[in-house]
């Protein structure tokens, strides 16, 4: 049962927006199809490059004629000019229109399907054995029908791209975006915590995409900037204003957004420093963001029990807690860094795999054996 809101302001600004928008549509959609029945129609201009721009807007495109002059007129004058449905105004911006009236009325099916009672709903319910299938089958019917190799080749060395490339990266997008809506959907609890690491690798692979671009082609234009705000930013302000929400609700935009305006303001101010300088602290502080961000739950935090929320804070000294633990915190941290390297360094050899082996197996087996006792010793004792 939907529980009906107050009409807002922003949703009738997009009704007054939209509703001339597609009467121009739907006027100029009559306008192309007259043209074609008519042959008696009268010229609407004697420009040579008229005929030209006709025969592109029969594709469904707009002209470069149109296109220039669109950009020389004035806001004015295109104002004018569409308030009054001028024809020749209408056919050549009749792809525009149609654009701009199917975005709305896709977002009028967003409020017919979640605001109305027009479509009924029902509850989730959560299978195991069919999510596993759907998703096997998923794997199964995309690797018999899209499977390609690609040939990006690196713009620095020119060999090919074996790893994180564009496609690679797309196909990961892909993937865990699948999981989304799988998640989602079936309301599969069980896969949560997975699902927070593939919105933390999909904000990543959006910082990294951001560098990768920048870096390569130091494109730090306004209108490059201004083309990636609008592909995060121009949809979900949309559906913010209809649908009446926050936004916030759709977290992954804010996100997106935040660690963009962060790529572009580490590599596009002062740019030509680059690969010359760098933040210490920061640098350091990255190196330790694993033992940080897990000391933080038990030695900054506490949440007095197994598998809890992180819900209290830790005290050892009233007043000035904070600043104490925080130290503390970041000193183990960094020496939990550095141990462990040194225990890598003499458990993983870099260039014998078959002692590799040898020490997987030993410690699975020092392993099994204490956890063995171990279960021995519990069970006696209880």
């Amino acid at each position: 049962m939907v529980v009906p809101g107050p009409v807002t302001a922003g949703q009738v600004s997009f009704l007054l927006g939209i509703i001339p928008i597609f009467i121009a549509w739907i006027y100029s959609e009559w306008l192309e199809y007259r043209s074609h029945i008519d042959i008696n129609l009268p010229e609407l201009g004697n420009e040579t490059n008229k005929e030209d721009d006709r025969a592109l807007l029969l594709e469904g495109g707009l002209s470069k004629s149109a296109s220039a002059k669109q950009s020389t007129s004035s806001i004015k004058t295109i104002l004018i000019r569409f308030l009054t449905m001028d024809e020749s105004f209408l056919l050549e911006h009749r792809a525009a229109l149609r654009a701009m009236s199917e975005f709305g009325g896709i977002l009028f099916y967003f409020y017919i399907c979640d605001r109305t009672d027009v479509f009924a709903d029902s509850t989730k319910s959560y299978s195991r054995d069919l999510f596993l299938f759907l998703f096997i089958l998923v794997i199964i019917v995309s690797a018999m029908t899209s499977l390609k190799k690609h040939q990006d080749k690196s713009s620095f060395s020119g060999k090919p791209l074996l790893y994180l490339n564009r496609h690679q990266t797309e196909e990961w997008k892909g993937w865990m975006q699948v999981l989304f809506l799988m998640y989602h959907y079936f309301a599969a609890t069980e896969i949560y915590n997975a699902i927070r690491m593939f919105i933390a690798a999909y904000v990543w692979m959006t910082g990294f995409g951001n560098f990768s671009y920048y870096y390569i082609r130091k494109d730090f234009s306004v209108a490059r900037f201004a083309q990636m705000m609008w592909r995060l930013n121009f949809f979900v302000a949309f559906a913010c204003i209809v649908l009446n929400n926050d936004y916030m609700l759709y977290y992954i935009c804010p996100m997106h957004t935040l660690f963009t305006l962060m790529v572009y303001g580490a590599l596009g101010i002062g740019n030509k420093y680059n690969e010359k300088l760098f933040l210490c602290v920061n640098s350091w502080l990255g190196k330790i963001t694993l033992e940080t961000y897990i000391s933080q739950f038990h030695i900054w935090l506490r949440s007095n029990m197994s598998n809890g929320q992180p819900k209290w804070l830790l005290c050892l000294i009233p007043d000035i807690e904070s600043l104490v633990l925080f130290h503390l915190r970041m000193q183990i941290s960094c020496r939990l860094f550095e141990l462990t390297n040194t225990l890598k360094s003499l458990f993983i050899p870099t260039r014998d795999n078959r002692q590799l082996l040898y020490n997987f197996l030993a410690g699975a087996a020092i392993s099994a054996c204490l956890y063995f006792i171990a279960f021995i010793l519990v069970q006696i004792i209880t």
